[in-house]
């Protein structure tokens, strides 16, 4: 039987994944506090498909629900019955954490530069990314790099992890084995 991850975001996705919820615990026979108060071995059957058994006999909703407001969050059933909670705090975001991290290991005066320039290499490699999943690259170098980017996934997943180039592959020797047609390790070649 297959597992379900159900994934809530937002105030009105929130409202709708409640009610969603209200209707698979009464299906499942699963009450406010996440335990069982079904009538039917079906019930318990099937249960595996949207829930988790936790301990004492609970069982916890497959779900992740995500809000700025956390006030969404806990109204209804499904908020009652979650084991834990995550919360970001508004008043430090993110990245003033990752700020304070390099913050840590860099001089005042450097910190500034090295945080940009850490932002703006994750920004080019996530757009590299993007674009060699869903760009169609008219140039040599950049249908190299999806035909590398596209061996790791679908040829050897487990080797090929570098996205704008192999240095990181022979660094970390996980460069892919050569290609039976081609004898070069980082082309897949066309068909």
């Amino acid at each position: 039987m297959r597992e379900i991850l159900h994934i809530q975001g937002g105030q009105c996705g929130n409202q709708i994944g409640a009610k969603f919820w209200e209707v698979i615990c009464d299906e499942h026979g699963i009450d406010a506090t996440g335990r069982y108060a079904g009538d039917s071995d079906l019930q318990l059957e099937r249960i595996n498909v949207y829930y988790n058994e936790a301990s004492g006999g609970r069982y916890v909703p497959r779900a992740v629900l995500m809000d700025l407001e956390p006030g969404t969050m806990d109204s209804g059933r499904l908020g009652k019955m979650v084991v834990q909670e995550f919360t970001v705090d508004l008043n430090k975001p993110l990245v003033f954490q990752f700020w304070k991290l390099v913050a840590f290991f860099a001089t005042p005066s450097t910190t500034p530069a090295l945080f940009g320039g850490g932002l703006l290499g994750y920004v080019m490699y996530d757009c590299t990314h993007y674009y060699l999943h869903h760009g169609q690259p008219s140039k040599d170098p950049a249908k190299n790099l999806k035909r590398y980017h596209l061996n790791h996934h679908f040829r050897i997943q487990n080797k090929g992890f570098g996205i704008t180039s192999s240095l990181w592959d022979a660094v970390f020797g996980t460069l892919p084995p050569p290609s039976k047609t081609t004898g070069k390790n980082n082309l897949v070649t066309d068909t």
